[in-house]
């Protein structure tokens, strides 16, 4: 499955996410919509656990807070919220976020080809012919969003969520 047309029609108008100074720099778009993604995935497997087991979702949001982003992928993937190739997508993004975050020698997403290798890696990427149509920093988001987008969907009680690419404060964290 590939992006959602409508997202990468967003992207390409160049749809503003963040202020103007941040519009430049990669490094922290990068390290926020992916902690955004982990938050997403914190929020859809605790009502996953909810609707499942009755476990409180509050009480499960604070239990896997601490939880790394490849883990967290893990357990969408056995809960059924993600297809196995959108947890290794979800893991992708996580090494690039880790990658700006410890590395500041790092470059622009176009500029730095192996900093958007892990872009172009993603099967999102591969499988839409569209993205290479797009920035790189474009490109990102729009997978960002559709990863966020599939998330709201399988999550029971969540919604559809739209592109995702509104909510980029966490507001809906809490489900």
């Amino acid at each position: 499955m590939a992006v959602r047309p409508e997202i990468l029609d967003s992207e390409r108008r160049g749809f503003v996410v963040f202020d103007d100074a941040s519009q430049l720099e990669h490094r922290g778009m990068v390290v926020r919509e992916v902690c955004r993604l982990e938050g997403e995935l914190v929020a859809s497997i605790a009502c996953s656990l909810e609707a499942a087991r009755g476990i409180h979702r509050r009480r499960t949001i604070s239990d896997l807070d601490d939880w790394g982003t490849k883990k967290l992928a893990d357990l969408a993937y056995f809960l059924g919220l993600v297809s196995e190739e959108d947890r290794t997508d979800i893991c992708s993004l996580s090494r690039l976020r880790d990658r700006y975050a410890h590395d500041l020698e790092r470059g622009q997403l176009d500029s730095d080809a192996k900093m958007f290798g892990y872009i172009q890696d993603t099967n999102l990427y591969k499988r839409t012919a569209q993205c290479a149509s797009l920035t790189p920093q474009a490109a990102f988001l729009a997978i960002v969003c559709e990863l966020v987008a599939r998330l709201h969907e399988a999550a029971p009680g969540r919604g559809t969520g739209g592109s995702g690419a509104q909510q980029s404060d966490g507001a809906d964290r809490d489900g």
